[in-house]
């Protein structure tokens, strides 16, 4: 495991990458990353292509999980439930491979960004490369 450093509006998180997995060893060759976010229900996403197919998908993830999908090249972060989840299972949308995990309380992330406008900014504003300067931003380094 090596342990990296998310930063998110000005707060540092502490999570962990699995090395073991050749996912987590290409996502630590990249770092230091930073990225546009967007939310889907209580999931972080943000563009990330490894150009390589899941090979361990799961179609149900932890709280806290730090996961790759290779169907919407994204790297995601699940702190609560999705639009899919179930009532005890948090459901992405569509197999992941799941490659590390929050250290921290993962509602920090649900505190962050919670608010139905902010969603709706966040959502229109990706889109609008004019509007870059409202667009909340993630960068994830590895720990020293």
């Amino acid at each position: 495991m090596t342990k990296i450093i998310i930063t998110l509006k000005g707060f540092k998180i502490m999570a962990s990458i699995n090395t073991d997995s050749s996912k987590g060893k290409a996502i630590i060759s990249c770092l230091p990353i930073i990225s546009k976010i967007n939310t889907w229900g209580d999931e972080l996403y943000f563009p990330f292509n490894l150009n390589t197919q899941i090979e361990s998908p799961v179609n149900a993830v932890n709280l806290g999980d730090i996961a790759y999908s290779y169907y919407w090249k994204a790297l995601c972060i699940f702190y609560g439930k999705t639009p899919y989840s179930g009532t005890y299972e948090i459901i992405p949308n569509g197999p992941v491979e799941v490659v590390g995990k929050l250290e921290e309380n993962p509602f920090i992330l649900k505190k962050l960004l919670s608010g139905y406008l902010k969603e709706k900014k966040r959502r229109v504003f990706n889109r609008i490369p004019i509007f870059m300067r409202f667009v909340e931003t993630i960068k994830i380094e590895k720990a020293c």
